[in-house]
């Protein structure tokens, strides 16, 4: 059998799903004011991100691109939305210092601040519910970690810390036990 992407039925169905797709996102765009996520990512979220010490990994035209999908994806489909692009590679224990450095207060400010009808509107709607809740670990991928501020400090913390574990005990000490220290009953 050939290819399935040949077959006319096969084309009409694609079509068919791409226009219910594209009146889909012109209907979810006309909700709010045509620019509202190109103000957003340039008005909002850096201005935001530099108070935090953290700058944008991707060109501003791209940041606006990849956050106009990334809300619409919450809005055609229930499914999680994973990020394709990542301006980094950074690893858990960054995010986490991430999180701990941008309050969850100071995040649902930024969402108050920018939120419309269809956008960041968790209160009116099950997507916007959704993309606030996603909206950290999406700005996340956006991050350009090796250019922010914020994320050298943390390089520094932890490298200070490495450095004053290793003059305190005179070697660098890794636990390997399951439960950490000696668990011994004598």
């Amino acid at each position: 059998m050939g290819d399935i992407d040949h077959i006319p039925a096969s084309a009409f169905l694609q079509k068919l799903i791409q226009n219910q797709k594209r009146k889909k996102y012109c209907e979810w765009r006309s909700k709010f004011p045509e620019d509202w996520i190109e103000l957003f990512v340039q008005q909002g979220l850096i201005p935001f991100l530099k108070k935090y010490g953290y700058k944008l990994g991707f060109t501003i035209e791209k940041c606006i691109q990849y956050t106009t999908t990334w809300a619409f994806l919450h809005v055609y489909t229930k499914d999680s939305y994973e990020c394709k692009a990542w301006a980094h590679y950074g690893t858990i224990n960054e995010y986490e210092w991430f999180q701990y450095k941008i309050s969850q207060d100071n995040w649902s400010n930024l969402i108050d601040s920018w939120k419309v009808q269809g956008f960041l509107d968790n209160d009116d709607s099950d997507f916007g519910y959704r993309q606030t809740n996603d909206l950290v670990w999406f700005v996340w991928h956006l991050i350009d970690l090796d250019s922010s501020r914020e994320h050298m400090r943390y390089l520094e913390y932890f490298e200070d810390n490495e450095e004053k574990n290793e003059e305190h005990y005179g070697y660098h000490q890794e636990d390997t036990n399951v439960y950490g220290g000696d668990r011994r009953t004598y």
